[in-house]
């Protein structure tokens, strides 16, 4: 955890003002990547609602798909469950993770806003037996609700391009293994 970082929060509450200013949408996403940095799940799981959806597109799909498997990807609160089990599951073989996210736009229409952006993501694991770094370069498109504060209700996770092993992330081949991928309830 880098020297007082954890005592920088996001208010529990926003105001009607604050919430309609596009940089309180932009800060969940800095509270998304600092929270992956800073190995803090919990933080993580503060970023979202309660049934958030997660879907992805590797470089080679032509869709996007759900991170949980077909097995549980319907179920209420799997995705969530599953998406914490793949940060868990990185985070825990990893030695080091830098963002760096760009170009945000904004759009905020009463309670949903939508915020897209671009990202470089540096994942190191010094261990690892073809090369320390996987990086990930490409864009976030989020869907936001604003309950207390914005929270992301839909994380779509489009994957321009992978430079180095994407194992260091995913532990295997192209995809997480297949109990990280039916995770069914939160395990901090």
């Amino acid at each position: 955890m880098i020297p007082g970082i954890s005592d920088f929060d996001y208010k529990d509450r926003l105001t009607a003002e604050e919430a309609a200013n596009p940089q309180s949408v932009i800060d969940v996403g800095f509270r998304y990547t600092a929270s992956l940095e800073n190995f803090d799940v919990d933080r993580y799981i503060s970023c979202f609602t309660d049934d958030p959806q997660f879907l992805i597109r590797d470089p080679k799909d032509t869709e996007f798909r759900n991170y949980a498997s077909p097995k549980v990807a319907g179920v209420p609160g799997a995705s969530l469950a599953v998406g914490v089990a793949q940060v868990q599951f990185t985070l825990a073989r990893i030695d080091s993770i830098h963002w760096v996210r760009s170009n945000f736009q904004v759009s905020i229409a009463d309670d949903r806003a939508r915020m897209i952006s671009n990202y470089i993501c540096t994942h190191r694991l010094d261990s690892h037996s073809t090369g320390p770094f996987c990086i990930l370069y490409g864009t976030y498109i989020e869907d936001l609700v604003l309950t207390d504060r914005w929270r992301i209700a839909l994380h779509r996770n489009h994957i321009r391009s992978i430079q180095g092993d994407l194992a260091i992330v995913r532990g295997g081949a192209d995809r997480y293994p297949e109990d990280v991928q039916t995770k069914t309830e939160i395990v901090r």
